[in-house]
């Protein structure tokens, strides 16, 4: 893969990095060649993430390294480091000299049945690995497949997910037409949208098309969610598996070491299959308020619509939007005492009860006003209303319902801690906890 010229502006330098050349720019950020100073990175691909990201997203990545160096390096673009410099953010990992297969196919159309092949195998033993090694890439497409000259790679699954709340709002995610339709429900994505990914991006490189179209983002999310795949030309090798693996139901697709049996062995009958369980993503990525925002729609017919605008029109998380809650007055209830009113900000920690040294930082708002009996919450993506249960001097106790797609319901509890609120929410399998601070 040649290097291009640097433009004004680019970097000449980052950390113990030289920049060499530019190799691309995409959603995510700029992509140059460069060159360490420690034996084998001769050449290295540094991945500047954009100035939009998130801050903590290199501390995230950092929690996620260890599991992600699990993966085994020869069916992956190995991640050798996370840095900062000023306010670049960028990741270095192994440079792989190859065109991605979203490249290959525009430059030279689908892959010849061989060649085809070859890639399902390639890219089903690294989703193996991936997912052996607790990992979710949940973003695999045609652009995170390079074809280098010892074959396949597949690349960034160890920031995918760590980006695209911010490439989701600036509206560079494009056409969904990887999605699986469990994450258009607002489900917990678990490995099988890896595996559904992976079906539609191998008809992609059979056919040179898209297999739910590529027109508008609200036709591709019906078809995605209710029609059929189109095949028509994938070779008869591989028809039967990229049908199974694009089962609307999750439970109904191969995990990856069955679909790389199948695929290496065709005269493996085809498995009784079980519910997949999720593989838990390294960092607790399935957070409460870290799922992509859908809408639910008014009525059924406007139902797809409405995903459609509201995942290319999410807000930042640092334009927080506070939505007009009601207040009953009729019947009797528990009220916010007056000192708990106020808009009360700070950052919170989500994880898994039980599990020790995996967490995820996230920030929230709280508006409470003096007898009033709801709670308006901004944290993060999910925006919300809660009502309150129970009040006391020290401890307030809310109930939080559910808002598909960006909240889960739970419980808060915020108890006076001197002049701050401790903060607390759990749904009795995570819980996000810290300490807020008065704003205003």
């Amino acid at each position: 893969m040649a290097s291009k010229p640097l433009e004004p502006g680019d970097p000449l330098r980052l950390g113990r990095f030289e920049i060499l050349g530019r190799l691309g720019e995409g959603g995510q950020g700029v992509v140059y060649l460069g060159r360490g100073d420690r034996p084998g990175e001769d050449r290295v691909a540094i991945k500047v993430l954009r100035s939009s990201v998130d801050p903590t997203v290199l501390e995230r990545l950092a929690r996620e390294l260890e599991a992600v160096h699990q993966v085994q390096p020869f069916v992956t673009a190995r991640v050798i480091e996370g840095a900062a410099e000023g306010d670049r953010r960028y990741v270095v990992s192994e440079f792989i000299d190859g065109p991605s297969l979203a490249e290959r196919v525009a430059a030279g159309g689908p892959l010849p049945e061989g060649d085809l092949l070859r890639l399902a195998v390639g890219t089903a033993t690294a989703l193996t690995a991936i997912h052996g090694a607790g990992v979710v890439h949940r973003d695999f497409k045609p652009a995170n497949v390079l074809l280098g000259p010892d074959g396949p790679r597949v690349v960034d699954f160890g920031i995918a997910r760590l980006t695209d709340a911010a490439t989701i709002t600036s509206g560079v995610i494009g056409t969904p037409s990887y999605i699986a339709p469990e994450q258009l429900a607002g489900e917990r994505p678990g490995s099988a949208v890896d595996i559904f990914a992976w079906a539609v991006t191998m008809a992609f490189a059979a056919t040179g098309r898209q297999a739910f179209g590529a027109d508008t983002v609200p036709a591709v999310m019906q078809r995605i969610l209710h029609a059929a795949p189109d095949l028509a030309g994938v070779p008869p090798s591989l028809l039967p598996i990229l049908s199974q693996c694009l089962d609307k139901d999750p439970a109904r697709r191969p995990g990856a070491r069955d679909l790389l049996l199948r695929l290496v062995d065709p005269s493996v009958a085809t498995p009784a299959l079980t519910r997949l369980d999720p593989v838990v993503t390294v960092g607790v990525g399935q957070r409460h308020v870290r799922w992509r925002p859908i809408l639910v729609a008014i009525t059924a017919a406007a139902a797809v619509v409405a995903v459609a605008v509201v995942l290319l029109t999410q807000r930042s998380p640092g334009n927080p939007v506070i939505t007009t809650g009601t207040t009953s007055s009729a019947g009797a209830g528990p009220t916010i005492p007056a000192a708990y009113a106020g808009t009360w900000s700070g950052t919170a920690s989500q994880s898994y009860i039980g599990v020790s040294g995996v967490s995820l930082p996230n920030h929230v708002v709280l508006t409470l006003r003096t007898g009033g009996r709801t709670v308006q919450e901004n944290n993060d993506s999910c925006v919300n209303t809660l009502t309150v249960t129970s009040e006391s001097p020290v401890t307030l106790t809310l109930s939080e319902p559910t808002v598909p797609g960006q909240c889960v319901a739970g419980t808060v509890t915020l108890t006076r801690h001197g002049s701050d609120l401790a903060y607390r929410w759990t749904d009795n399998v995570e819980q996000n906890v810290g300490n807020l601070r008065k704003t205003g």
